[in-house]
């Protein structure tokens, strides 16, 4: 995360009404591309089974999932930019 000049902050208790702003603008960004990007990846796997006539089955494994994860994470974060 470093690379993306990223910086995790510690929150302490009782302070996140402070950011607020924060999540209406930055955070609420993100979780929608992150979703987006989901949907779209879900859909994709789907429509190519469906037109190989396969069987309809998803990865749901942690291994697979947290792969997909990291790599939209940075897609969100390149998309804020």
């Amino acid at each position: 995360m470093t690379s993306l000049n990223l910086v995790y902050v510690y929150v302490p208790p009782n302070c996140t009404a402070l950011l607020w702003p924060l999540h209406l603008s930055v955070q609420r960004t993100v979780k929608e591309h992150l979703r987006n990007q989901l949907e779209s990846h879900f859909a994709e796997v789907v429509a190519k089974q469906i037109q190989n006539s396969e069987v309809v089955k998803m990865e749901l494994s942690l291994t697979k999932l947290k792969q997909l994860d990291a790599k939209w994470l940075v897609s969100s974060i390149n998309h804020l930019r």
